[in-house]
């Protein structure tokens, strides 16, 4: 699984008009792994930063990208869903 902590959010750089990369963690079978850059919108950040629950941490990139603890394990709600 790739995840990505919240906190890398706040340091993320504009590379163009808007759009901000960052290179995702690699856990379980595929920690050790090099991860493509992610790309996010400013749009996203919003999301991400405005319902992003206390207790988590990152978000997870699953199928869907889903709130994510990373000591607990725990997944929350997706960070999309209206």
């Amino acid at each position: 699984m790739k995840y990505i902590l919240l906190s890398e959010f706040e340091d993320a750089e504009d590379f163009d008009d808007g759009m901000y990369f960052i290179r995702p963690h690699m856990a379980g079978d595929l920690e050790g792994q090099a991860s493509p850059l992610e790309g996010f919108s400013d749009g996203d950040l919003y999301h991400i930063r405005k319902k992003a629950p206390t207790e988590a941490d990152s978000i997870a990139m699953t199928d869907d990208w889903m709130f994510y603890n990373t000591l607990s394990g725990m997944l929350f709600d997706y960070v999309f869903k209206d």
